[in-house]
Formats: structure tokens, sequence, C-alpha cells
């Protein structure tokens, strides 16, 4: 799967015959899917089919990353200088993409870091909150003060931490998930601030747990909504696959 969120036409009807175990009359399936289409459950757009819910939610999401790829920032001067001396710290060298990507994440609000495993995706990570503890190390007695780190599942964010050393957070945990009532206690009207929000395995699969149901509780917000950024701040998504 590519993790689009649509099928086309023909797919929804062999998908169902394949589900069902039987045959389908098309004739029968052409007028359900008209039904849906006029009942706005189904939406139609250049011969793509979606759920209402997950059009809606992908439409919000695309706003909103918009939204922050085209906010202004005001780059630090000196990331050059941070940049070359994490590189004697660590004594890592790095290849044109991952210095593009690194110094990128210091003139951006928002990135999508994208490769296929053992690309150095995590290599990228390290290196940003690197450079992020030299900029803030006057300030602040953790590093984890300025950066959130945020993982789908509890197994991912255990292997990021671990990887990069700092504490790392399931999405629905960031967002205090209260199981009973099904609800956020971190939304819109109750922001959690931070600096630099690194989302690493953010696969478009994901967006619907952990952006769409978020968004679609009345209470809620996305999560990227739930966030307070201060100037320059940094959404960051590290998707497991190539695109």
């Amino acid at each position: 799967s590519l993790g689009d969120t649509y099928l086309l036409y023909n797919e929804i009807y062999s998908y169902l015959i394949r589900v069902l175990s039987t045959d389908i009359n098309f004739s029968l399936y052409e007028l359900s899917m008209n039904e849906l289409i006029n009942e706005k459950k189904v939406i139609l757009n250049n011969d793509k089919y979606y759920l209402d819910k997950m059009y809606q939610a992908e439409l919000n999401i695309a706003k909103r990353f918009n939204y922050l790829k085209n906010k202004k920032t005001v780059p630090d001067k000196n990331i050059r200088k941070y940049y070359e001396k994490v590189i004697k710290q660590t004594g890592i060298f790095y290849n044109e993409k991952q210095e593009e990507a690194i110094l990128s994440a210091f003139s951006n609000n928002f990135m999508i870091i994208t490769g296929g495993p053992g690309t150095g995706k995590t290599t990228i990570i390290k290196a940003i909150i690197k450079i992020y503890e030299e900029i803030y190390k006057k300030d602040i007695t953790s590093i984890e003060d300025k950066v959130t780190l945020l993982a789908p599942t509890g197994r991912a964010a255990k292997r990021i931490m671990e990887t990069v050393g700092i504490k790392a957070s399931t999405i629905h945990r960031f967002l205090k998930w209260n199981m009973e009532t099904d609800t956020f206690s971190v939304n819109e009207y109750n922001k959690v601030k931070t600096n630099v929000l690194i989302i690493d395995e953010s696969l478009i699969k994901d967006y619907y747990t952990n952006f769409i149901e978020h968004c679609s509780k009345k209470e809620s917000s996305p999560l990227i909504k739930t966030v307070e950024c201060a100037n320059n701040c940094l959404v960051n998504l590290i998707p497991d696959f190539g695109i």
C-alpha cells in the first residue's frame, strides 16, 4: 500500500466481491455507490472515491501543513557553525542530501524527511537534536524541554528513544488519551508548548488513528493544532518508507 486514502471505482467493486466472497450485480453496485455519493458518505473527486471522513481530514491536514510551510521563519545565522561543531563532536560526516535536510530543518517550519530503511533518516534526526542542544544549552537543563519526539506505537517510540537518546512518547500518550471516555486532555484549547515536534514512522495510514480520529472528536483537534509553537517551530515527519 502507498498509503492512499482513496480507491478507484473498479477497485471498490473487486474488493467487495473478495471480502463478501460472492458475486455482486454491477448495476446494484452502481446504484449503491450513487446513493452513497448523493448522501455525501462517499466523496468523488477526479475519479477517486473517498470516505467523507477521510476526505475532510486529508483537506484539513493539508491546509495545516501548508500554513506551517508558508509561515515566516527567522533562521539562526549560527546554524552552520553549530552543524560543523556537531560533526566534530560525533565524528559523523553527512552526505549532501543529509546535510541539506539537517540545515533545512532550521529554515523551515515544516519538513517531511523520506527514504527507505538504512538511508540515514534517524541519523538526520540525531543531528538536528544535537544542533538544538547547542542552540539551547544555556537556557535549559534538558533538550526535552524544547524537543518533542513522537511515534505512532510504543515499540516505535522505544526504538527511536534508544537510538536518539532522548525521551519519546506515543502520540496517544502525548495527547493524554482517556481510554474510558475516549477523549484527549491535550487539544486545541489546552495546548502543549514546544519548539520542535518530530514524528517518527509517520505513515499516511497512521493519519487515521493519530490525526483523523483525534480530529473527529468534537472537543478535539488535529495533533498539529494541539502544539503551541515558539518562533521557528519545526514539525518534522519521518515516514518509514521512501516516497
